[in-house]
């Protein structure tokens, strides 16, 4: 019988061919890793890391250029919204000039 140090994956009942066949399991059930598998699934894991790292920082810039062409974005449309609103008071006071004008007596010339 294997000891838990010697790759049984903390099973003292498992026998050396169980454990060869791959018959035996760890604390969560699964059967243990070979060394092989273990290196691949630590490069695995050590990749996932340096990938969220990177995801991480490409979010970050992302966040910055959206950032910078939101404001660029809101500075055009505030002065849009100005010349709106500076037409808009035009026009009002064409319109209110125009009412003025049209309540007047006509004019006739002077003989």
């Amino acid at each position: 019988t294997l000891s838990p140090s010697q790759g049984s994956g903390g099973d003292p009942g498992c026998s050396a061919g169980d454990a060869a066949l791959g018959l035996c399991t760890d604390d969560t059930g699964d059967a243990p890793l070979s060394d092989a598998q273990q290196a691949l699934k630590d490069r695995e894991s050590k990749v996932a890391k340096q990938l969220t790292a990177q995801e991480k920082a490409s979010d970050a810039e992302r966040a910055k250029v959206e950032g910078e062409v939101n404001k660029f974005r809101l500075a055009k449309a505030q002065k849009l919204l100005h010349r709106l609103t500076s037409t808009d008071s035009l026009i009002n006071q064409l319109v209110h000039h125009t009412m003025k004008i049209a309540g007047m007596a006509p004019h006739t010339p002077d003989p």
